[in-house]
């Protein structure tokens, strides 16, 4: 392919953008499909009204709803009864409480503006340090929501300023289903329930007729019978079908089984039915050094994130010049530099593979057919927003320092805090464009909200970070 003038031609899953003016007035996505009132007080019963007397809701105000809206819930594929009651927006399925989202933390900015300042962020002081201080708010939770057969499977507060806790369903013999989840993001300043959301996939069965060995052999036959037990670790789960291996694209199945995982040096996952020994699906993570395949047009679902973000960021009023449009394809460092050194770029978005060694972390991608990486170290720029879309590049400062958007106000960092795979990475990045496109929240908020409704979704090891100005909803100024 021969090079023109601006190569940011060759860039895949790199959109950049410069501040560009313009009004833009973002409505939600979730679709109104009937006003009722008749069906309010079916919602209400012993277990509902116990849920809200945690969040401060006494009887008389439930009385006082007047009205029950019927919406499709696009964020998380369902079609909900919803209801306010003073802060809180709740979301009943089966007539069961599934969502809980206190606005007072979803400040939206209801008008568009362009006339930010660069100011030193003042430092805010979280109270909520330690997993102890919340333990009885967590207790609370498990006990209204009766959650007496479900596992706490993760209890962190990677985000710094919220923490995050997760449950799944106890099926059998411990074997945990991801996609019979709850999440809650609790605040880190004084110990409120931010959000609570709850989503129901039971498996089609549970046989399992196929032993740990039996499954091993199946996934041998992908390479060729290379593989050795002593490179493999082998586990019962649940999953999603997605066809990961198939050489024709298949789309994600509507179901869910009981498979066995086999992780592959700790980066290639293959799943195998436990029942019948067909191959499900699996995935790779974005951290596989040895196959780049980010900044590929092979990379899983890149062109998708990249155009889910670029309509992100001009939802935001940044404006994309000549040759800055979303790309995917090949492309080399000395492009990637291009973009980074640009004097007049504000807003990036980079898909690629992170990694980290005793240099710090980087960023590893393939250019010409070579394997290139970018250290934070090689960062320089006045930027406002961005977003690496790759492994670890939030699990330290390094980027978000590089890229001048920790310390100031209206600026922010988005990355990974773990080693991400690449069917999460784009579970959460459609779902956080999807928020910045079509609500005015925080960026920060934006992405507690994508990341547990992508956790109960199944995706457990969803960790997105936020660095920078959690006030700031990314727009350009």
């Amino acid at each position: 392919m021969k090079k023109i003038a601006f190569k940011i031609s060759f860039i895949v899953g790199i959109i950049v953008f410069i501040v560009f003016s313009i009004q833009v007035f973002a409505n939600s996505r979730d679709k109104v499909i009937s006003t009722e009132t008749k069906e309010i007080n079916e919602l209400f019963n012993e277990e509902s009204e116990n849920i809200l007397e945690l969040y401060d809701i006494k009887f008389d105000e439930i009385d006082n709803v007047s009205e029950m809206k019927v919406v499709e819930d696009w964020l998380l594929n369902r079609t909900v009864k919803r209801i306010k009651i003073k802060n809180l927006q709740i979301d009943f399925e089966d007539n069961k409480i599934v969502q809980i989202i206190n606005e007072d933390d979803f400040k939206k900015n209801e008008e568009f503006d362009n006339n930010f300042k660069d100011e030193k962020l003042e430092e805010i002081e979280y109270e909520i340090t330690d997993v102890s201080q919340i333990q009885d708010t967590i207790s609370k939770i498990e006990d209204v929501h009766n959650l007496q057969e479900y596992k706490l499977v993760s209890c962190h507060n990677d985000l710094i300023s919220t923490w995050s806790i997760t449950w799944n369903k106890v099926l059998f013999d411990d074997v945990l289903n991801p996609y019979d989840a709850v999440t809650v993001s609790i605040d880190a300043k004084d110990g409120s329930i931010i959000n609570f959301v709850r989503k129901t996939v039971e498996p089609e069965n549970i046989n399992v007729l196929l032993t740990k060995e039996d499954a091993f052999e199946i996934a041998k036959t992908l390479f060729k019978d290379e593989l050795e037990i002593n490179d493999t670790e082998i586990l019962l789960t649940i999953f999603r079908p997605n066809y990961y291996w198939s050489e024709s694209e298949k789309e994600e199945a509507d179901f869910i089984r009981v498979a066995w995982k086999i992780i592959v040096d700790k980066k290639t996952i293959i799943m195998v039915d436990a029942e019948n020994g067909e191959i499900l699906g699996g995935d790779q993570t974005l951290s596989d050094g040895s196959r780049a395949m980010a900044l590929v047009p092979t990379g899983y679902n890149a062109s998708y994130k990249a155009t889910d973000m670029a309509a992100a960021f001009s939802s935001l009023g940044y404006y994309q010049p000549y040759a800055c449009q979303p790309h995917c394809g090949w492309v080399t460092k000395q492009d990637v530099m291009w973009v980074i050194n640009h004097p007049q770029l504000y807003g990036l978005y980079i898909n690629a593979h992170g990694l980290g060694d005793a240099n710090g972390n980087y960023v590893n991608a393939i250019g010409d057919g070579v394997n290139w990486e970018l250290y934070a170290t090689e960062v320089s720029g006045n930027w406002h927003f961005v977003y690496l879309d790759c492994c670890f590049t939030s699990s330290t400062n390094n980027f978000a320092n590089a890229f001048h958007t920790i310390g100031y106000t209206n600026r922010v960092f988005v990355g990974h805090n773990n080693e991400v795979l690449q069917s999460t990475s784009y579970e959460f990045t459609w779902r956080f464009a999807g928020l910045l496109s079509s609500t005015s929240n925080s960026v920060f908020n934006c992405a507690v909200l994508a990341r547990d409704a992508v956790i109960v979704s199944g995706y457990a090891d969803c960790n997105p970070g936020v660095l920078g100005d959690l006030s700031y909803d990314g727009s350009s100024w």
